[in-house]
């Protein structure tokens, strides 16, 4: 049985995190609070709730769920197995994947707040480079 951890992780806005969920595209689920369960790769139900629920099934086979818990403070925390934040492992991935999405949507969001436009302009490696543009 895989253990979880919970991450550090810059997710100040619900509505941002929420965004980067959807973009990337993997099913979840989402509560008001931290009332959902995460179940590990037996089944087992875990101790850890949380807001937004990624199912193991939308992992990979020996996946257990990986789950973005709402801290006092109002911020997300991740929180995902030590198996499935393992090095080349797709939780992993899909991990790194909500943390870029939600900064562009944070840096987006921002932005429009201030005046500015953003532009998305493709970087090698597969980055992205965010350009702000001041609107008239």
């Amino acid at each position: 049985m895989s253990k979880y951890k919970r991450l550090e992780l810059q997710f100040k806005n619900r509505e941002s995190l929420e965004a980067a969920l959807k973009e990337v595209g993997v099913p979840f689920e989402q509560a008001a609070g931290n009332t959902l369960s995460l179940y590990g790769y037996h089944g087992d139900e875990r101790p850890e709730r949380a807001a937004f629920v990624i199912r193991r099934a939308n992992i990979g086979g020996s996946s257990n769920d990986m789950g973005f818990a709402l801290r006092p403070d109002g911020s997300f925390e991740a929180i995902i197995s030590e198996f499935d934040s393992g090095e080349g492992q797709r939780g992993l991935a899909i991990l790194n994947r909500i943390k870029q999405a939600y900064g562009v949507n944070e840096v987006t969001r921002q932005a429009r707040m201030r005046g500015y436009g953003v532009q998305r302009v493709p970087a090698p490696g597969g980055s992205i480079r965010l350009q702000l543009v001041k609107r008239s």
